[in-house]
């Protein structure tokens, strides 16, 4: 099979994945299938909370002026890039996570009592941690979009391999496959996860699933389609 791999998530991780595919030898083919937008919000008082959660960087590159009301509360942030972003808007961090947005908060639910304010996007994991106090403000959006015509053009010669990072991103792929009656027979998939496979359905060339949900892991999972 080709080396071509088609990543369709929203910048800037596409851009992250990308790199990393350069490096592992694939051709990364980007063509992202959704469109991150900031939402109108106003910052409540920040004398209500302790920290901030922040459930990802867009939350903190898309959240616009207002998170200036909240520049002197510590950021948790759900991973590096996060804690990055964070940090290049004046934000001291505090725990930065590296299994998600649930095992993050696990981590800090220890400091009990707080309230933390949880900035995240329109389409969001709740986030449900017995015993502490989350109010969530929805910051910005992920939307989808119609899937360009290249990338139609390329899945159609088939002998390609789609990067899936989320579920959400599997059926939506899936569906516009449908829509544009494009042959999964030959389309293979590297899924992030079991519940990312399972969202994209059958009938595809075939289906690896990444050992754990990271970059490195998916990488090595589309590797595996691409051998002979």
């Amino acid at each position: 099979m080709s080396t071509d791999l088609v990543i369709i998530r929203p910048a800037p991780g596409a851009g992250k994945s990308a790199r990393a595919a350069k490096r592992e030898g694939f051709t990364p083919i980007v063509h992202s299938m959704f469109e991150a937008k900031p939402l109108r919000w106003e910052p409540p008082a920040p004398s209500l909370y302790d920290a901030i959660i922040a459930s990802s960087a867009n939350a903190l590159r898309l959240g616009g002026p207002a998170l200036a009301a909240l520049q002197d509360l510590p950021v948790h942030a759900v991973g590096e890039a996060t804690a990055s972003a964070a940090r290049a808007l004046g934000f001291t961090v505090g725990v930065v996570g590296e299994n998600g947005i649930e095992a993050l908060a696990r981590t800090i639910s220890t400091d009990y009592p707080q309230r933390f304010l949880r900035l995240a996007g329109r389409n969001h994991i709740e986030l449900v941690e017995p015993g502490m106090l989350i109010d969530t403000m929805l910051v910005y959006a992920v939307d989808p979009v119609p899937m360009p015509a290249p990338l139609k053009q390329r899945l159609a010669k088939g002998d390609v391999t789609v990067a899936l990072h989320s579920p959400r991103a599997a059926r939506h792929f899936a569906n516009e496959c449908e829509r544009l009656e494009l042959d999964r027979g030959a389309i293979a998939l590297a899924a992030l996860s079991g519940n990312v496979a399972e969202a994209a359905g059958q009938g595809w060339q075939a289906v690896h699933i990444a050992e754990a949900p990271d970059d490195a892991h998916l990488l090595s999972a589309a590797a595996a389609l691409a051998k002979p």
